[in-house]
């Protein structure tokens, strides 16, 4: 099992690596859902940590139906990502892929595939993975985006399955995990409100071979499932 912590700070990262966690999801003001991190917090986590570190692209707070101009940074976002990404491997940092974590809807609430194709091949041209992010459990339906999402070709996506938690919405996400299998898909990540208490049940329900969440808890619990 391949444990994911969103980290919005230098010292939690740290702390994660510590812990023993797989991957970093970086952000910056964790409080409103997540933002792009500054250049510096990225490159000095990516310095510092022998993991993965995919970083959030999301220009501002609030919904995920993106201007132009909003297109614009991200994808800017992006080149600076993959710029960073490099410099750190030339100076020795061995690390497989690095990625970037976003989600574009339309006005609709449906995924707005032309912004998202836009910043994958962009994404892809640098050597980065790609997760659709929880975009999705705000989408007008959150099965069919999963399923609109699929030829995208992304390499993870990250949900709730719509819901409150994962928890909550660990059926639905059983449900994504099906359709992904059969289409030979990407990797389902659940996430949101994972705990070392749930975390069992959410990864019997979703079978998933990744987990997303912000307590270090749950490395433990990944940890003490995997030796038995």
């Amino acid at each position: 099992m391949i444990v994911e912590i969103c980290c919005d700070s230098y010292e939690k990262a740290l702390a994660v690596r510590k812990a023993g966690g797989d991957r970093i999801e970086l952000c910056g003001e964790l409080g409103v859902g997540g933002i792009t991190p500054s250049p510096e917090l990225v490159a000095r986590v990516m310095r510092a940590l022998p993991i993965p570190v995919h970083v959030m692209i999301r220009p501002r707070a609030g919904n995920f139906h993106y201007s132009p101009e909003e297109t614009g940074r991200m994808l800017d976002s992006i080149c600076r990502v993959g710029e960073i990404s490099d410099r750190s491997r030339s100076e020795g940092r061995k690390v497989e892929m690095d990625g970037v974590v976003f989600g574009a809807l339309d006005a609709a609430g449906n995924v707005d595939a032309e912004t998202c194709r836009r910043l994958i091949r962009l994404a892809r041209s640098l050597r980065l993975s790609v997760t659709f992010h929880r975009a999705i459990d705000v989408a007008r339906d959150p099965l069919q985006a999963f399923k609109d999402i699929l030829p995208l070709g992304v390499d993870r996506v990250l949900s709730s399955g719509g819901a409150a938690s994962a928890f909550e919405g660990r059926f639905i996400l059983a449900r994504m995990q099906e359709i992904s299998k059969a289409e030979q898909g990407p990797i389902l990540m659940p996430g949101r409100g994972v705990t070392a208490a749930n975390f069992e049940a959410i990864a019997q329900t979703t079978r998933a071979r990744e987990i997303h969440g912000s307590r270090l808890e749950i490395i433990g619990a990944a940890r003490l499932a995997e030796a038995y």
